[in-house]
């Protein structure tokens, strides 16, 4: 989070460079924002749901896509996807 924050912060321009904040700024954000920030254990991806992602599964879907897209004219208007 440090690291995220201290590259968003220099991408906006309020700091010099992007290196992690500091110990003491993540204790006062955690402190400001403890209620609403919680951590999660990342789940395992399930057997078979890595199996099917395959190159072969992933080229269809974005053929699919851009065919979808085509037929109704959606090139142009990203929001409306």
């Amino acid at each position: 989070m440090q690291r995220l924050a201290g590259e968003l912060a220099y991408t906006l321009g309020k700091r010099p460079s992007d290196k992690p904040l500091s110990n003491c700024w993540l204790y006062s954000f955690l402190k400001r924002w403890g209620d609403r920030v919680s951590s999660l254990k990342p789940s395992s991806l399930e057997i078979t749901r890595a199996k099917a992602t395959t190159p072969e599964h992933i080229g269809a879907y974005f053929e699919n896509l851009e065919k979808a897209v085509a037929l109704h004219m959606l090139q142009d208007r990203p929001e409306l996807i």
